[in-house]
């Protein structure tokens, strides 16, 4: 694992939660000097290889329909095939190869689910020769986590033309600063300033964040779960859950969340969650094997692969505060004891 002192862990989380801090607020918070703070960012950005981007808000954008979707095949496609296909699919965010229950994995954003239906049949229609099952679930309830929106996706949006443009410069290099955003997209700085202050007011951006492109947990093991039935004491066990795997206490900043999503979803499964370790064994153990015995009682059905080979786009890997970044969905809140 990479070295990295506490300090810088913890302008990596500063970073990670608001690309956007500047050297002097991280230098009047953590009480040294500016230099020392660029020196540290600089080590940061060279060790994780970082890169500066947005955490996209995908209803304001007008993209109502985001699903997780895995791929099992009967006979495994070329890489090279599988990439000439997904780099023409403007819905596919992100793709990767798997190795476990399913071959694929892919997060899709649609306008709507009948835009979505179309991605879906075409990819069944291109992969067919495969012998290819397509296991697909609406995400209702992102609780952690993101998927990177690609520039070509920005574009798709229903938005003004000089919104689209700064929002893909920011998806690019968030961090970048306005009078090198202006010369980017050719405005002048006042005005640019004045168009970036209206795409904050409309919600466009959740966040302006960072994701690591060589993470130090370099196993990413993903998984869906289903339950054959749903018994008394659900809530509780949801509860539970949460303690156990995403909401324990931290005993110091860590460089990488070890869980980076989890998405309660509608369709053929009801959960899907990515959590990153260095060892295969014991992530299993730490997040299917965990997730299967607290809901041993309802039977669970679940299937898990690691990642191996990212196809499209970009994994979403960063260092956040998961006990304030975990958003919780209100009727659970108010429900459980």
């Amino acid at each position: 694992m990479v070295e990295i002192s506490d300090l810088s862990r913890r302008i990596l989380r500063e970073l990670c939660t608001d690309s956007r801090i500047t050297i002097t607020e991280l230098s009047e918070k953590y009480k040294i000097s500016r230099h020392s703070i660029s020196e540290r960012i600089a080590a940061l950005e060279k060790a994780l290889d970082i890169h500066y981007t947005l955490e996209l808000n995908y209803e304001n954008m007008g993209f109502g329909a985001f699903y997780i979707i895995n791929v099992k095949f009967s006979k495994k496609p070329k890489i090279s095939e599988l990439k000439k296909i997904f780099m023409g699919s403007k819905a596919t965010q992100f793709a990767a190869i798997t190795e476990g229950d399913f071959d694929l994995l892919i997060f899709a954003l649609a306008k709507d689910s009948s835009a979505y239906m179309n991605m879906e049949v075409g990819l069944g229609v291109l992969l067919s020769k495969y012998g290819v099952r397509i296991r697909s679930s609406q995400a209702v309830l992102p609780h952690l986590g993101f998927v990177p929106v690609s520039n070509e996706t920005i574009m798709e949006a229903n938005l003004e033309e000089s919104t689209k443009r700064i929002l893909v410069a920011l998806n690019e290099e968030s961090r970048m600063p306005i009078r090198d955003l202006s010369k980017r997209i050719g405005l002048k700085e006042d005005i640019t300033r004045y168009q970036l202050g209206r795409i904050n007011n409309q919600r466009l951006i959740k966040a302006y964040t960072a994701v690591m492109r060589k993470p130090v947990l370099k196993n990413n093991i993903v998984f869906f779960a289903n339950y054959a039935t749903i018994n008394e004491g659900i809530l509780k066990r949801i509860e539970r859950e949460r303690k156990a795997m995403y909401l324990k206490p931290e005993t110091e900043v860590p460089v990488q969340n070890e869980f980076q999503m989890m998405i309660s979803s509608t369709g053929a499964d009801f959960a899907f969650i990515w959590a990153s370790y260095n060892d295969i064994k014991e992530g299993m153990k730490a997040s299917v094997e965990t997730h299967r015995k607290i809901y041993s009682v309802d039977n669970p059905k679940m299937s898990s692969a690691v990642i191996k080979e990212v196809i499209k786009g970009e994994m979403p890997i960063r260092n956040i505060d998961v006990k304030s970044g975990y958003h919780q969905n209100e009727y659970l809140v108010t429900t459980i004891p």
